[in-house]
């Protein structure tokens, strides 16, 4: 036989949520610090340090670069 759950509620006349406004939503184009420029199908933004952006490419051409696909 399963025991009956037992549960304390206070009141709280304090805010529970307020609205906050972000304003208008914006493209990665927009952004300061994303180079789309060479952006095309199947391009993956990547941290260029040297630029301080990220730049959209094809191509893993940096030796950093690592990818680790997990343990199965």
């Amino acid at each position: 036989m399963s025991q009956p759950i037992r549960a304390t509620i206070a009141l709280n006349p304090g805010i529970q949520a307020k609205t906050v406004a972000l304003g208008k939503p914006v493209s990665l184009a927009e952004l300061s610090d994303v180079d789309l420029s060479l952006a095309s199908d199947g391009a993956l933004l990547i941290y260029n340090g040297d630029r301080h952006k990220f730049v959209a490419n094809t191509e893993l051409k940096n030796s950093n670069t690592k990818i680790n696909g997990g343990n199965f």
